[in-house]
């Protein structure tokens, strides 16, 4: 549930940014050849879901390839929302393994947005999906996320309905 919280700020901190890439190689539309908005199938033979939270679910791909560039990754987290893929995190260890995959994310996306030179956060903001790279100094551990726009629209319209249904508390 933190990780799933954490997960859902980085998200929104990367949609409130509205600036955009002009340099961008390409725009973020999904990942490793899923496009946002792909279906998880109940019996999915290419995902196997690790949690699932009433109308969310994460899962990793069977067989994932953890290298993107010369970055060796930890792990590679499919997000979907009403089973739809909606968003991925990619996390990796180490300084070099930071650069590296800060490397292979600039030279596929173009160029960042680092609001503070100080803290090594980075952001892809593209017309339908973005992008938030964080490096933590002290457990040297780097977060990338990628996200839809589209479907976090869908979400936010999901649990706004959601809140406007009746409660059966008591």
């Amino acid at each position: 549930m933190k990780t799933l919280v954490t997960l859902f700020v980085v998200l929104l901190i990367a949609a409130a940014l509205s600036c955009s890439s002009p340099d961008a190689a390409q725009d973020i539309t999904g990942f490793r050849g899923f496009s946002w908005g792909y279906k998880l199938q109940k019996n999915d033979s290419i995902f196997t879901v690790i949690l699932r939270e009433e109308h969310r679910a994460c899962g990793e791909r069977r067989g994932e390839n953890l290298k993107i560039g010369d970055a060796t990754l930890s792990s590679i987290t499919y997000g979907f929302g009403q089973d739809k893929l909606s968003y991925v995190v990619i996390t990796c260890e180490g300084y070099w393994n930071f650069r590296a995959l800060l490397s292979a994310t600039t030279e596929k996306y173009g160029a960042y947005d680092q609001p503070n030179e100080d803290i090594l956060t980075y952001y892809w903001v593209m017309s339908r999906g973005a992008g938030a790279l964080e490096y933590n100094e002290s457990s040297e551990v780097t977060k990338l996320c990628f996200y839809s726009k589209v479907m976090a629209e869908e979400e936010r319209l999901f649990r706004e309905n959601e809140a406007k249904k009746p409660k059966d508390d008591f």
